[in-house]
């Protein structure tokens, strides 16, 4: 069972405990297939996210939905809910997921999580992740462009196809090409500090450092090869 269908299966049959809400454009623009308004039993909510995958593992898709859900679009906490496919959606399945996303609201160790992963296992269990840490390790750069630098400052911003942004200082930057030839001789727009030409680059998510929030910082940071 996959996809759209696996979704219906869940909705259905969670539906009866929590007031769900769904909208065709949920997923392609904002990456929630649907939201979770509140549980009946209980009076007051913050609303969570959903997005259920039975591809597990999928580092690119973990990505996207990482990037979109940080900007906290529709909903401030959102989960990322990843099912086995030997996991029976008609019978326990489906009542494993409901108890995973009561856990995410209410457990104290993950009320203060806005982003969160949980995997689905086929022995009735089901574990909690991290998607930064998922992401990590599996050490595939993430591909964008430097499109705004201040030299004085030696920080920039880094920008992917998908309009996710990276900050970055000169620290995170391991190639020496870049530093030396590439930087100190870039064209910026002086009411912008926007680059004439962007400097494509493969860099790895460091996350979010303790003083801002607002965007996650790029790290490891080299020239992209093949790119222009």
């Amino acid at each position: 069972m996959k996809g759209l269908l696996t979704e219906d299966v869940i909705v259905a049959r969670i539906e009866q405990k929590c007031d769900i809400k769904r909208d065709p454009t949920y997923d392609h623009q904002y990456k929630l297939d649907f939201i979770v308004d509140r549980f009946k039993s209980i009076a007051k909510l913050i609303p969570i996210g959903v997005q259920i995958t039975t591809r597990l593992n999928d580092v690119p898709k973990q990505r996207v939905f990482l990037l979109e859900r940080r900007k906290k679009t529709l909903v401030d906490r959102s989960i990322y809910v990843e099912v086995h496919p030997d996991v029976d959606i008609n019978n326990w399945g489906a009542e494993l997921i409901y108890n995973a996303l009561v856990s995410f609201t209410f457990k104290n160790s993950l009320k203060k999580i806005d982003v969160s992963g949980v995997r689905i296992n086929a022995d009735i269990t089901y574990d909690f992740f991290s998607l930064e840490d998922s992401i990590r390790q599996t050490h595939s750069a993430i591909h964008g462009k430097i499109f705004k630098y201040f030299p004085e400052r030696k920080y920039g911003f880094i920008e992917t196809k998908d309009k996710g942004q990276w900050y970055f200082n000169n620290d995170g930057i391991t190639d020496s090409n870049l530093i030396e030839n590439f930087l100190p001789n870039i064209q910026l727009n002086s009411d912008n500090n926007r680059l004439v030409r962007a400097i494509f680059v493969d860099f790895d998510d460091a996350g979010y450092e303790s003083n801002d929030k607002s965007v996650p910082k790029a790290i490891n940071i080299k020239l992209a090869k093949g790119k222009e």
